[in-house]
């Protein structure tokens, strides 16, 4: 046999250039059909955080009410407090521990969750760490 009788040799097993851009593009688009349910799961999280948060709020106003004669601390109304004032008493009294529950996750309105020291945790709910 000479060398131009000889078969040609057996092709390669395996994928070339235009299965692997095929391949990709193919999970490309599988990977765009989980991305917005995954946007969805993430707002409904963030809802329920917010929810959440509202509710360890009422909880806390309750107990006070509870330990102050069904007294809120807003109940005086010839001495009008600002939310901040209001919600203070909740955190000074250890009905809270921090000050995060009130905002809500991608609020511009965070607390830094500097409350100061005990008994008077100055630094609690300042201008802006509640919303």
């Amino acid at each position: 046999m000479s060398k131009t009788d000889a078969p040609p040799p057996p092709k390669k097993k395996g994928m070339n250039c235009g299965m692997w851009l095929v391949l990709g593009v193919l999970l490309f688009l599988a990977a765009g059909l989980f991305i917005p349910p995954f946007g969805a799961v993430q707002e409904g999280a963030r809802r329920l955080r917010a929810a959440n948060n509202c509710r360890q709020i009422i909880i806390a106003l309750k107990t006070y009410a509870g330990d102050h004669n069904g007294r809120y601390t807003d109940a005086d109304p010839s001495d009008p407090l600002t939310s901040n004032e209001a919600f203070h008493p909740l955190i000074k009294l250890s009905l809270l521990e921090d000050e995060r529950v009130f905002s809500a996750p991608a609020s511009p309105f965070l607390g830094d969750n500097d409350i100061g020291d005990a008994p008077h945790f100055y630094e609690a709910l300042e201008v802006g760490e509640n919303h």
